[in-house]
């Protein structure tokens, strides 16, 4: 069986490198999309801090010698970008991977494994996110798609495994403002979410409730253990920091 992992990208440098190491062992082949512009229609005259040339200097360096491919188009919606792959790589099966997503060895194999046997074309997993450090997450139902099968022409199923481990609120504060003005969910966002909850964020006064940027009482923040996360990670230039500013 063939297997692939895909990343749609614009922005992520901080964390891509680990999203491919955490992967890289159990693919075949890499593929990325790349938009030099927030493909969710939201447009800004901000420009992303991040360039495609380094990103995808990171990309190949975290590769190794893991075959890759590399497109970017202007698309006119998310989901043009995303389902771009299908035009790119046979695989049996498909593992998405967003450039701020580790995934624990125990998930990644278990979501092959599972791939390998689900009847249904999409399926969905776990995740747990990361608020403002690496001490603290937050745990929720949302359950995305991570692992498709092509030849499934439809269907979804639960893949209980190790959750995804998220790290898209475990960022400095400059790429949160831009996040904000390119997202997906921008006109659900909070009134003065960013300002009042996120940007001055401490662990010594909190808050430690009712953090998530669009859901009331959505997330409540509880200390992890970050000596377990993969052993790679504790490379990262944040692994000490008592909070990302």
């Amino acid at each position: 069986m063939k297997i692939a992992a895909y990343t749609a990208l614009h922005y992520g440098l901080d964390y891509l490198p680990y999203a491919i190491q955490s992967v890289k062992p159990f693919v075949d082949e890499w593929l990325f999309a790349y938009s030099a512009v927030g493909s969710h229609g939201h447009k800004t005259s901000i420009r992303c801090p991040e360039k495609e040339h380094q990103l995808r200097t990171a990309a190949t360096g975290a590769l190794g010698d893991t075959p890759y491919r590399w497109w970017s188009e202007d698309w006119p919606h998310e989901g043009a970008q995303r389902d771009s792959v299908f035009r790119y790589t046979d695989a049996d099966l498909i593992i998405v991977v967003d450039a701020d997503e580790i995934w624990q060895p125990d998930g990644i194999k278990a979501a092959i494994e599972h791939g390998k046997q689900m009847d249904v074309r999409m399926g969905r997993v776990p995740f747990v996110h990361f608020w403002k450090t690496f001490d603290l997450v937050c745990r929720d139902a949302a359950t995305p798609v991570r692992v498709i099968k092509p030849s499934v022409a439809e269907g979804e199923a639960y893949l209980d495994i190790p959750p995804v481990l998220h790290f898209g609120y475990a960022q400095p504060n400059h790429l949160m403002v831009y996040k904000w003005f390119v997202h997906g969910h921008k006109n659900e966002l909070r009134k003065e979410w960013y300002e009042k909850v996120y940007k001055y964020w401490s662990p010594d006064d909190g808050p430690f409730e009712d953090l998530h940027p669009t859901n009331i009482d959505y997330w409540t923040a509880e200390p992890f253990d970050k000596y377990d996360l993969p052993e790679f990670m504790h490379d990262h230039k944040w692994f000490k920091n008592e909070v990302i500013t």
